[in-house]
């Protein structure tokens, strides 16, 4: 049995986590979907998902030339890009704010912990599509990223294609079926995850001009 095959079986992932801007049943959804976040990711449909992930017909992610038992492995370890530790834990610093104009549920920048959550977005996902974001964002502070604009192969990414296994796998343990719904009036493309700092200041020039 190789380590990753040992690791697939026996090690548990904790999660560790500092929420900021959760309030009432905000508070309460966020702490549910950190609970569900943990049990999904230590399941093993979840695990054998990531492993069986195709692209192209073949096992692999569009976004990195690592084998899917390599990229099950860096999600179990928990080496975040910053701390660079191999603690077998996700160390997750939640944010969550308010942004009308905006059409991104959520981003991160690679120097910081914190991950910004969208309020405008968090208020009516689902706990399982909740699930989806950590998870996608995660994916990011372990050194995984997407296409910045949409292509064919970015849902193929780490990023949203093991957000969307967090997902469905959440749905099934909850046994509800969570798609998304349709946005707020005012978008009309859809939500993005991670978006630079700059060009997210020309969409707000462009939104108020």
């Amino acid at each position: 049995m190789d380590i990753g095959e040992t690791l697939w079986k026996d090690k548990k992932i904790a999660m560790r986590s500092i929420e900021r801007g959760f309030s009432g049943n905000d508070l309460e959804k966020i702490k549910s979907a950190l609970k569900w976040t943990e049990q999904v990711i230590n399941s093993e449909e979840f695990r054998r998902a990531v492993i069986d992930h195709t692209w192209q017909g073949k096992r692999q992610f569009s976004s990195t030339s690592m084998s899917t038992q390599d990229v099950l492995t860096s999600l179990i370890i928990g080496r975040e890009i910053l701390s660079k530790i191999d603690d077998y834990e996700w160390d997750l610093d939640l944010e969550l704010y308010y942004s009308r104009l905006s059409r991104v549920i959520g981003y991160t920048y690679p120097n910081v912990t914190t991950v910004y959550m969208n309020s405008k977005y968090f208020a009516y996902f689902s706990v399982p599509q909740v699930v989806n974001n950590i998870v996608h964002e995660h994916c990011h502070k372990l050194g995984f990223d997407h296409d910045f604009n949409y292509t064919d192969r970015r849902p193929y990414s780490v990023p949203y294609a093991v957000g969307d296994i967090a997902q469905r796998v959440c749905e099934k343990m909850k046994g509800e079926d969570s798609l998304i719904p349709a946005p707020p009036a005012d978008d009309l493309t859809p939500p993005s995850y991670y978006v630079p700092w700059y060009k997210r200041a020309v969409r707000w020039v462009r939104n108020i001009f």
